[in-house]
């Protein structure tokens, strides 16, 4: 969740949703032939603090879990405010991070994106110095 004053108290809630999973009991409905578990976060914890230093964003980390699924087809990932609360969060799903050069031609994107998400203004200061390499570069190919 970004670190931001306003939505310290909240704790979000996701729900994995799909076959195989427990008789769904949850909040909301969800369509016939999946069921799903909910993982909340503890009230009362304090959550981790975690410095993004690509964005230059901070967020406030809540506990990791691991889920084996119970059999092979579509799952569905669904994080949610509790009781209807307003605010915002962000989910990370997998075990490790891979990138391909599409992607590394997105982050400044991608970056601005965040760092609006977060409400942080600006960009980091590397930015600056990859676009003006980038800008040389481009200048002794030209």
């Amino acid at each position: 969740m970004p670190r931001i004053a306003r939505l310290k108290e909240l704790r979000p809630s996701v729900a994995i949703l799909g076959p195989g999973l427990p008789r769904w009991q949850g909040a909301f409905p969800i369509p016939p032939g999946l069921g799903g578990v909910v993982i909340e976060s503890a009230a009362g914890t304090e959550p981790k603090v975690f410095y993004e230093p690509f964005t230059g964003t901070t967020s406030w980390l809540f506990e990791k879990h691991k889920l084996t699924l119970p059999e092979q087809g579509r799952y569905y990932l669904v994080g949610y405010l509790p009781n209807g609360v307003q605010g915002k969060f962000w989910l990370a799903f997998g075990s490790r991070d891979a990138y391909g050069l599409a992607d590394w031609l997105r982050l400044p994107g991608w970056i601005v994106r965040v760092r609006r998400f977060h409400e942080v203004g600006g960009v980091p200061g590397w930015t600056w110095v990859l676009g003006a390499v980038g800008v040389a570069a481009a200048v002794v190919v030209w």
